[in-house]
């Protein structure tokens, strides 16, 4: 607003037909940068700062600057972005990743992402008084110390330390993610057409490290702790490994393991899948329901449903599904009445009893199968 110095790539003809091509320029004082998106908000591009720099490669700024893409807000300082080498028809393009490259901010103050789609398809009809029943997603915030490199081509975030990401509603923490490098690739970001039911359908991929890195996730009741944590989305495998072990607390049960893998089915995500654990591991329950209080393996233990489960059936006891469960390697059990048990491997079929809740009348009892290659005498004190 304060006026521009350009520098062009050869002597300015003033006599001649046309102008040379522009070398490089500057914006002095206030600036703002804004494209319209040609058919919804989610393609919109606004940038508010100071003194702003250019060339045929790339736009800079080492001033405070606020940046919104679609309804994504960014505020940091000593900003660069790098145009992709179709920015030279940027009037007709109709995404941000065909004129920009990737973005790299030195200091990040907060990035926030709303989650829930709070436009109005153009393509339909406007209704007067009508309400969308979709369930409310929230607000992604994400602060660093250090900044930040986002790759349009790919989608590609990545962060770098003391991160802090967090999902909220109405004030209320529903996930968050602390480690010290996040590399996150989201999920076509500027398409609201796409049907999204829940915050994994926003994710493609998560890799997070730290010391440790950890993962809470409140509507679950489950806090995940490890050295690395690798989460592929689409193809539904969560990985964890970490020097000092993996720390997992779901409700009143809590685990150390060595390594950590769980596998499901992506198009089904809520439905319980694979807990396959390698190594030593080390489980306690503290429910004062369950007869089992620990059990420990020297070489591995592995979960399978026997049947169709879902989180929200067990969370809400609506399940009779049975699980599966092998545990390998000088195993050892510790019961509630203060017996114990041990074996070299034990096998077999956990069922759900609900003893909060009017059983009918039943026999069934829940069991843990037949004990395999016993190492010793199994034993109650």
């Amino acid at each position: 607003k304060e006026g521009a110095e350009i520098q062009f790539a050869k002597s300015l003809d003033m006599m001649g037909g046309s102008a040379p091509p522009i070398k490089m320029g500057r914006m002095i004082g206030d600036v703002e940068i804004n494209r319209r998106g040609s058919s919804s908000q989610s393609e919109s591009l606004d940038v508010k700062t100071r003194n702003v720099w250019i060339d045929n490669q790339k736009v800079w700024t080492t001033e405070p600057i606020t940046m919104r893409v679609g309804q994504a807000e960014m505020k940091g300082r000593d900003l660069t972005i790098h145009l992709a080498s179709s920015a030279v028809s940027a009037t007709s393009a109709e995404s941000a990743s065909k004129i920009l490259d990737r973005l790299e901010l030195v200091y990040l103050e907060e990035l926030r992402i709303p989650l829930d789609r709070n436009e109005q398809d153009p393509s339909k009809p406007r209704r007067i008084g009508t309400q969308s029943n979709e369930p409310r997603k929230g607000t992604v915030s994400i602060r660093c110390k250090n900044g930040l490199i986002y790759d349009f081509a790919i989608d590609q975030l990545s962060l770098r330390d003391s991160i802090e990401m967090i999902r909220a509603l109405d004030g209320d923490v529903l996930d968050r993610i602390d480690c010290e490098t996040l590399d996150l690739v989201l999920r076509d970001p500027a398409n609201r057409s796409l049907d999204r039911q829940g915050p994994l359908d926003w994710i493609d991929r998560v890799e997070a490290t730290g010391q440790p890195a950890r993962i809470t996730v409140s509507s679950h009741d489950l806090d995940i702790s490890a050295d690395e944590i690798n989460f592929d989305a689409l193809g539904g495998l969560l990985n964890a490994v970490g020097e000092s072990g993996v720390q997992i607390r779901r409700g009143l049960i809590r685990a150390n393991l060595r390594q950590l893998a769980y596998q499901y089915n992506p198009d089904t995500p809520r439905e319980i899948g694979i807990l396959d654990v390698l190594g030593a591991g080390i489980v306690s329950i503290q429910d004062p329901k369950h007869m089992v209080r620990r059990v420990s393996g020297s070489q591995g233990f592995k979960l399978q449903p026997i049947g169709r489960a879902t989180i929200d059936d067990v969370r809400d006891k609506q399940t009779a599904s049975k699980i599966g469960l092998r545990v390998d390697g000088d195993v050892s059990l510790k019961l509630a009445d203060g017996g114990s048990a041990s074996a070299g491997s034990v096998e077999g079929i956990l069922k759900p009893i609900y003893f909060d809740r009017d059983q009918g009348p039943s026999t069934t009892t829940t069991t843990f199968g037949a004990v395999t290659q016993p190492t010793r005498q199994t034993s109650r004190q």
